[in-house]
């Protein structure tokens, strides 16, 4: 009986040991907790899956409904584009700092895994700062005139996490800066730039359906554009009984003020110029030329492939505000129609 209280001693030292160690480490996973909101768009990672990326890097969960911190991670979604937020609010609810993640491609789950691990560095920064600072009040509370260890540098010159760092980034979780963010904030205006070419079906413009080409150049400021235009249509023409005919092309130059939302536009449109009249089998054509101004409304609707070139479809209602009218030796033979219409096709480039 004697031998075996050395062996309980042991047994019970180790134990001691092992409580105190197992004390110590909840109390390192609880020296920093934060409330979550997580608000992203549909098709990316869920809450939990976010919650895991984040839980994984530090190696306990962060995170407790009733903390008095508050942080809010959220994903915007544009025009095959995406920008994330994390956002700190302190214990009253006030606003702390935010540090912004543009993505200039369309996929969430890289975003989320981003913004997870650098999310996890920040509160590990904090954890350090928590738990050091709490070990210096305990020291002075004690009376003890030991000086604290040095601590880390990282813990020092870096700033707290919610603050934004001089270099405007944060560092993900494998040591690597990500892009610098963007200046603007998700939401803001800004403007865009763009120029193309394309072609359309014109109908009501001259005696017969006709095509037309196009050139462009655009200029937008968060939702509204205004495009400026030239077009040339191919020869239309008609034939009276006698055989007696003519043939018409128009030159028209547009002007068109649209609002945009998304890949959607809607805008009013002008469009003015000339129309050439040649006359076949008569002495002299009455009416060799003559003015074209109609106006109307456009719908388009717009698809980035990548991230400068863009394909645009277009159609457009017009009504013809001069009624001009085709004569051969004094006889009309075909006067514009009140309305008038064309689908189009564009491709262009756009700077942003």
């Amino acid at each position: 009986m004697l031998r075996a209280r050395p062996i309980l001693f042991a047994l019970a030292l180790v134990l001691g040991v092992s409580h105190h160690a197992h004390a110590q480490a909840r109390t390192t996973e609880r020296a920093f907790t934060a409330s979550l909101e997580y608000v992203v768009p549909s098709g990316c990672p869920s809450v939990s899956a976010f919650k895991a990326i984040v839980t994984g890097r530090l190696g306990f969960d962060p995170f407790s409904s009733d903390a008095s911190k508050h942080v809010l991670v959220s994903i915007a979604a544009s025009e095959h584009a995406l920008e994330g937020t994390l956002e700190w609010r302190d214990e009253q609810g006030r606003w702390a700092g935010d540090q912004t993640f543009p993505l200039d491609k369309d996929d969430c789950n890289e975003l989320a895994r981003t913004m997870g691990f650098a999310l996890a560095v920040q509160i590990n920064l904090l954890t350090t700062e928590q738990s050091a600072s709490a070990a210096n009040d305990a020291a002075r509370g004690d009376g003890s005139t030991a000086e604290s260890p040095p601590q880390k540098a990282a813990a020092v010159t870096v700033p707290v996490a919610p603050k934004r760092a001089a270099t405007g980034r944060t560092p993900t979780a494998d040591g690597a800066e990500p892009a610098a963010p963007s200046s603007r904030q998700p939401g803001s205006e800004r403007w865009a730039f763009a120029f193309g070419a394309g072609g359309s079906l014109g109908i009501g413009l001259l005696p017969q359906a006709t095509a037309l080409g196009r050139m462009f150049a655009s200029v937008a400021w968060g939702h509204a554009s205004l495009e400026l235009g030239g077009e040339l249509s191919t020869k239309a023409g008609a034939e009276r009984a006698d055989g007696a005919r003519f043939t018409s092309h128009a030159w028209l130059a547009s002007a068109a003020v649209s609002g945009t939302w998304g890949p959607w536009s809607v805008g009013l449109l002008a469009k003015g110029g000339a129309v050439k009249v040649h006359g076949e089998s008569v002495d002299v054509p009455a009416s060799p030329s003559g003015k074209l101004f109609l106006a109307g409304v456009r719908l388009g609707a717009r698809q980035r492939v990548g991230t400068v070139v863009f394909f645009a479809e277009r159609l457009e209602g017009l009504a013809n505000l001069t009624r001009w009218t085709v004569t051969l030796d004094g006889e009309p033979v075909w006067t514009a129609p009140v309305l008038a219409g064309t689908v189009g096709f564009d491709i262009g480039a756009i700077f942003e």
